[in-house]
């Protein structure tokens, strides 16, 4: 259970993470605000466009859901390695 606990809380903050560092705040500069990887799941237009998009602002769920999963493999990933490194040490 404590390994279950861990991966989630793992992968909670890695996905937090790789989202705040790899998003892309240009709407104040006439661009898109997008939010994501390795999918951009989340796209704010900018109001100063011609023509404009009926929705100014969208979500792909189906690529949020694969962003998620991809962080809980990773998470899996470095604590496998964390625990091969902590075995191998003591």
């Amino acid at each position: 259970m404590k390994k279950v606990l861990t991966t989630f809380l793992v992968s909670i903050i890695l996905f937090a993470l790789i989202t705040w560092f790899t998003m892309k705040i240009e709407t104040p500069v006439d661009g898109e605000d997008t939010f994501g990887f390795p999918f951009i799941f989340h796209v704010n237009h900018s109001p100063m466009c011609s023509p404009c998009p009926d929705e100014m602002s969208e979500t792909f769920y189906g690529k949020l859901i694969l962003d998620i999963l991809f962080c809980l493999a990773a998470s899996f990933g470095l604590i496998r390695i964390w625990e091969i490194f902590q075995k191998n040490r003591g």
